[in-house]
This record gives structure tokens, C-alpha cells and sequence, in this order.
């Protein structure tokens, strides 16, 4: 394999525990991958690894995030959105914040600027359905969004009470 940059030979080898990989392309510095290929480039230090089921990894780190106690922080908000296919503008319309608001919330790491603990939760929740894909996350996800609207009538009828809307 050549190098993208220099185009010089480049090395092969395994990550090991001693020698991992550091995987920062998802924009989490704390993730590190052993037992994988990775080429280096001994001219320009480049570094090219091969990620087999990537897929797979990401839904591995969001499940992770997910169960993390304590808040996420900026970063691990975004892994998670962008793992969910959301833009920021949906994510921030869906937390009842601003876009920007959301931006500084994703762009800092271990700063006093946090999402609160619900919208942590739901950040969390909206994962977990896509994780899971399953069709009651996402119509509890709906009937979330949708609390403002959601109305429903019951009466009673005898000694019992039904639903009438």
C-alpha cells in the first residue's frame, strides 16, 4: 500500500493493547482500537487503518455512550446525533433549544456548557430507537414531540372508564 500524501511505501502492522490505535475520526479522543491493520507512513507519519464493520463499531460506542452514567459531554452528543441521522437544527427543534445553543453544547469538551439532564435523556432515548429500531421507541418518540398536542378523553361507563378520543 502507498501512502495518500507522499506517495511512499508504507508499513503495516496489528495494534495491540501497548500500541492501539486511537480512532479520533468520530470526534471522541478516549477511543482506541486494537486488533486491526493499520498502515503507517514512515516519510510523512501518516496513518491509514482499516476498520473492518464499521457499522457495527459505531452502534458498539453509541450503546456505550448510551449507558455512560453521568452527562454526555459536547462530543458524545454529536457521535450520538449524527449516529441517529439528525441534523442539528432537528436536534435542537426536538430539545426545545436554539441551533447555536446546541453548536456551543457540541463543540465543547468538559466546559460548563452542557445540555440539562432531560435533554441528555432524550438525546439518549432518540439512540436508543435507532439502535433498537423498534416501532414502539419510535412512536414513544412521537407521542415526546408530540405533548403539547396530545389529548385524550376518557369517560366512564358503569365502573369501568373507556377511551372516547
Amino acid at each position: 500500500m502507498t501512502c495518500d500524501i507522499c506517495y511512499r511505501p508504507m508499513r503495516r502492522r496489528v495494534t495491540t493493547l501497548e500500541h492501539p490505535y486511537v480512532y479520533d475520526l468520530i470526534g471522541l479522543d478516549d477511543i482506541s482500537l486494537i486488533g486491526i491493520e493499520v498502515f503507517a507512513c514512515s516519510r510523512c507519519r501518516g496513518e491509514s487503518p482499516v476498520i473492518p464493520r464499521i457499522a457495527g463499531l459505531h452502534r458498539v460506542i453509541a450503546r456505550l455512550l448510551i449507558e455512560k452514567p453521568g452527562l454526555l459531554d459536547g462530543p458524545e452528543v454529536r457521535f450520538l446525533r449524527k449516529f441517529a441521522s439528525l441534523s442539528g437544527q432537528l436536534l435542537a427543534e426536538r430539545l426545545g433549544i436554539t441551533a447555536s445553543r446546541l453548536s456551543r453544547v457540541e463543540n465543547r469538551r468538559g466546559e460548563s456548557v452542557n445540555l440539562s439532564a432531560a435533554a441528555d435523556r432524550y438525546v439518549r432515548l432518540i439512540t436508543m430507537a435507532v439502535l433498537d429500531k423498534k416501532e414502539a421507541a419510535a412512536r414513544a418518540l412521537e407521542r415526546v414531540e408530540q405533548r403539547r398536542e396530545w389529548r385524550r378523553v376518557f369517560e366512564v361507563d358503569g365502573n369501568r372508564w373507556r377511551e372516547v378520543a
